[in-house]
């Protein structure tokens, strides 16, 4: 996924598709067709940061 500082995305995987982006308070918000708005609370981790929705793990982003 590619994020541009113009709040565009690009995901480009199994299949390509445009996303738009944005911060809105401690969040990190994804809009996609296919999931809707997606908002993520980033933790820094020993090796990277981790995305929990609702207090919940969801995603693991290392390097």
């Amino acid at each position: 996924m590619t994020f541009n500082p113009d709040g565009t995305a690009i995901f480009d995987g199994p299949m390509t598709m445009s996303a738009t982006w944005a911060i809105k308070g401690e969040n990190f918000c994804i809009t996609m067709r296919i999931i809707g708005d997606k908002c993520h609370r980033f933790a820094k981790t020993t090796g990277g940061l981790d995305a929990y929705t609702d207090g919940v793990l969801e995603l693991r982003l290392r390097r």
